[in-house]
């Protein structure tokens, strides 16, 4: 019965750590994609006023 304990106990052990290991490696990927998310939002804000600059430049003209 002891041994089937501690063979018990080693399996949640390494299962542990596993999920230990599985958290860390979704936090790292998490951090990655909010930061690619933060790239294309300085993206989107960087093509918003190229756009507008060039309207504004468009209305510059007299046809």
């Amino acid at each position: 019965m002891k041994n089937t304990i501690l063979a018990l106990l080693e399996n949640l052990t390494h299962i542990a750590k596993q999920n230990s290991q599985a958290a860390g490696d979704l936090n790292k990927s998490m951090e990655e994609e909010a930061g690619a998310l933060e790239e294309i939002a300085a993206s989107s804000d960087l093509l918003s006023q190229l756009a507008k600059d060039l309207h504004d430049m468009i209305l510059e003209f007299k046809i």
